[in-house]
């Protein structure tokens, strides 16, 4: 499904808000205007009301009206309404006027004049009714017109509130339509430049061609391309020190090979040849592991107990120990950290195998964890010659190794160790052993919390 385009979605809003203000203020300017035409035109009824007041007389004990023809056309004169009028006495005695029109209310108290709709004839009508007394004989006068030019006012006022209203919202939304295609100029002059790149530029995208609105989700894009940046450098780098260091093991197990083929003594030129596929296959683990560890942390961690950790894997690392001789041991107390058990086994196989190498035969390794105030800690110590201060940052680079013309080691295990630790937030440390007198190397996890 195609998403809607910004100015869309926000002119969906607009044009449905605007026409609801519309029809509200349409309602209010038409009560208004309702009001002020009635009001107007109610008052001229009761004017004529009195007009005709004026005109009655009382002769011989009864009411009359007199009210001569001139009179009488001024009074029903209108050029767009029929007006009618009838005068009773206080009973309700009819004594002049149109028959047939609907009585008012009854007059309460002071009342001196009533306002009341009715009909007429068929038709709707407005009426004005007032109280008089002549000689003491009261009575009343009732004028009554038909709506049409009220109707009319009321159109023309709320024509007249409705129109400019009308222009200002839709003024209102065609300056927003604009307003935020132009605003969204500096978010097409970015995609014009993201597109004109190539798959290898990653530079961050300038903030100050985009609206202060969108600059948070461009510098979110920033820091994005930033980290695609390293993860690709990453690889490259990766890929081109693994493409030389594989050179060497794949010559020697050609040359193993070439030699085995002349040889009479198949039995040793099978071992060479193990040995060089043996430290080919580690290379080559080592080089897929490293290449699985994304800069980043673990997004969903598992509670990881390392003393169960540990204890599950040492009898992989026991026939090293043996072949070499070596005292390997184990003081483990419980201590867990969230993080990822295939890397955290990793880390620690990487830590083990590094000092049962690099320890001379006889020797003792011991691995110890627990629980400290600061986190949880692990760490692997070596009765070997230690590692000078000079070289405990570099032995963390990748294919580093103290003692290059040892064929032992890929370069690859304490590289892979530091990028498993960066991953579970932990610390790796390097520092002289307390007990056995060579590294020791601890790994320092940060507080659950």
């Amino acid at each position: 499904m195609k998403a809607p385009s910004l100015a869309r979605q926000l002119l969906t809003w607009l044009i449905p808000t605007g026409l609801v203000l519309v029809a509200i203020g349409s309602l209010f300017a038409y009560q208004l205007a309702h009001r002020a035409a009635t009001l107007a035109y109610d008052r001229a009824l009761l004017d004529a009301a009195q007009s005709v007041t004026t005109q009655v007389s009382r002769v011989d004990s009864r009411l009359n009206l007199n009210l001569s023809p001139s009179t009488e056309q001024v009074l029903l004169f209108d050029n767009y309404d029929k007006i009618v009028y009838e005068v009773v006495d206080g009973n309700g005695n009819w004594i002049s006027g149109t028959h047939g029109l609907t009585r008012p209310p009854k007059f309460e108290n002071e009342e001196q004049f009533h306002y009341y709709d009715t009909k007429f004839a068929g038709q709707e009508m407005r009426a004005a009714s007032m109280l008089a007394e002549k000689d003491g004989t009261a009575f009343i006068v009732t004028v009554a017109e038909t709506l049409v030019k009220r109707d009319k006012l009321v159109r023309e006022i709320l024509l007249a509130m409705l129109v400019p209203e009308l222009l200002l919202v839709v003024t209102t939304i065609l300056v927003m339509y604009f307003a935020i295609r132009n605003g969204l100029g500096g978010i097409v002059k970015v995609r014009e430049e993201l597109a004109q790149r190539s798959h290898a530029d990653l530079r961050p995208i300038p903030l100050d061609t985009v609206p202060v609105e969108l600059r948070p989700l461009i510098a979110d894009t920033n820091d994005l391309l930033e980290r695609l940046s390293y993860s690709l450098q990453r690889h490259r780098h990766l890929i081109a020190d693994a493409s030389h260091q594989l050179r060497t093991p794949i010559a020697a197990l050609r040359a193993e090979a070439e030699a085995a083929l002349r040889s009479t003594d198949m039995r040793s030129a099978m071992e060479r040849i193990a040995v060089n596929v043996q430290q080919l296959s580690s290379l080559a683990h080592n080089v897929l592991m490293l290449n699985r560890l994304e800069p980043g942390y673990i997004q969903h961690p598992l509670t990881i107990d390392l003393q169960a950790l540990i204890g599950a894997a040492a009898d992989r690392w026991l026939p090293l120990a043996r072949e070499r001789k070596i005292d390997l041991g184990f003081e483990l107390d419980s201590a867990s950290v969230p993080g990822e058990p295939i890397w955290l086994e990793e880390l620690v196989s990487n830590l083990v195998d590094n000092a049962l190498r690099y320890t001379p035969v006889g020797g003792t390794v011991t691995v110890k964890c627990g629980m400290a105030p600061d986190g949880v800690w692990l760490s692997v110590e070596d009765s070997g010659q230690g590692i000078p201060k000079a070289e405990r940052e570099k032995i963390f680079e990748r294919f580093y190794r103290s003692h290059p013309d040892d064929g032992e080691g890929s370069g690859l295990g304490l590289a892979i160790v530091r990028e498993v630790a960066n991953a579970h937030r932990a610390h790796v440390d390097v520092a002289d052993g307390d007990e056995l007198g060579g590294a020791l190397i601890r790994v320092i996890f940060p507080q659950a919390g």
